[in-house]
Order: C-alpha cells, then structure tokens, then sequence
C-alpha cells in the first residue's frame, strides 16, 4: 500500500539579502536533515517544492535525484516584513483568522487545492515531499486529517526546527483516522487521502479573501474556528 511522507525542511540560515525561498539550510540544519537517513523510503519517488531549503533538506535526507513541483512551495506571503516577529501572523493565517496583516496572502483554500493537486499528480507507489509548514497544515486540514482553527494553530506550532528539538526537520506522517496529527511518525495511505468535499472548498475559497464583506468578521461562518491549515 503506498503512503505520503511529508518532510518539513530543516532550519535555514536567514540572509536578509537573498528572498526567503533562496534561503540556503544553516549548519545546524544540514546536519539535522542528514540524521534522518536511513529513515525514509529508499524506492520512493521523491519531489521537493521549488524554494532552495527544502531541496537541500531532502538531497540531504534521503540522497538522490528527485522533481521540483512549485505547488509545494510555502503559502505565497507578498511584501511580508521580515524584521518583525513573523510568528503571530502566520499562526493566524493557520487558524483561519485572516484579517489586515494577509492581504494579498494566499488563502488557505487555495494553498491547499494547489498542493494536494500535485500529490494525487505523482505516480503510484511510496511519495516523499520536501515542503514547508504553513501549506502542509492547510493541506492535512482541506483532506480531513486535522482539525482546524485552533488545533491547526497548535499542530503548525509543534512543527519542530532543529534548532528547537533533536531529531532534526519534522518527519509528519498522518493515519487514515481523524486524530490529531503531530510530528511523530505516522504515514498516510494514498486510498485514504480524501478530496475537500466541494461545498468545503467553496466555502473557505470565500473566507480565502481578505477584507471580507461589509459587516462580516473573517471568521464568521467558520464552525469552530474552522481554518485552511
């Protein structure tokens, strides 16, 4: 039975010269990325997002030629100020709570359709994906193997760099159940990867648009906090 093995990238060294996704993976990245050979798939068919990060995690990972497929690049954030704290927007942007500081963000309906797009793209058999954060918790949340808004937020929070937490760039698989799904190992089955139901999609493609309505709060017809990621 084939399975989708997510690999969240491994902390990068943060050049304010050079835009994010040109971001090479700092030392300390490099060798957490390299602890987890022997981990993954050797047979599996291996794509990685188009941002620099990502490839060198799994080049590192799991050593290999493998594809590039934008679509599992990270949620499209333009004009962000990075000199900031980033961290409060982004776990906004993961809860659903889209207000002034998305504008012109991609939405999470969106992010999601584009990266699950290119999973069911890929061939049979074992998948590893080299992605990023943001769009893979609004990918799980869109296939009903996470719940959103605020456990979207805490799941999005866990995600573990490491410099943070030993044991190197997050290695998330997810179960067929609905359970909440953290960094621990655990795959997804290609059978059980289920498409947003249609009536789901157009309903967070509406809450994708920020500002909203006149009168409407973000979140007004979201169940729950209901989130893209």
């Amino acid at each position: 039975m084939s399975r989708v093995l997510i690999l969240r990238h491994a902390m990068p060294h943060l050049d304010r010269s050079v835009l994010p996704q040109d971001w090479a993976l700092s030392s300390e990245g490099r060798a957490a990325a390299e602890s987890l050979r022997g981990q993954l798939p050797p047979e599996a068919h291996r794509w990685a997002s188009a941002e620099r990060k990502a490839q060198e995690t799994l080049q590192l990972a799991l050593p290999g030629s493998f594809k590039i497929d934008s679509r599992f690049n990270e949620v499209q954030r333009p004009n962000e100020a990075m000199e900031a704290d980033v961290k409060p927007r982004r776990r906004a942007w993961v809860a659903g709570l889209l207000d002034e500081r998305h504008k012109n963000w991609e939405g999470p309906a969106t992010a999601a359709a584009r990266f699950d797009a290119a999973v069911r793209g890929a061939p049979d058999g074992d998948l590893v994906v080299a992605t990023h954060g943001m769009v893979l918790t609004a990918w799980l949340c869109s296939i009903g193997h996470l719940a959103s808004g605020e456990q979207a937020a805490q799941f999005w929070g866990n995600l573990s760099f490491p410099k943070r937490h030993r044991g190197g760039p997050a290695v998330t698989r997810t179960d067929r159940t609905r359970r909440a799904v953290f960094p621990a190992c655990r795959q997804l089955t290609r059978h059980s990867v289920r498409a947003p139901a249609p009536e789901s999609l157009a309903r967070e493609a509406r809450q994708d648009a920020y500002p909203p309505k006149a009168g409407a709060h973000p979140d007004a017809s979201r169940s729950a906090g209901r989130a893209g990621s």
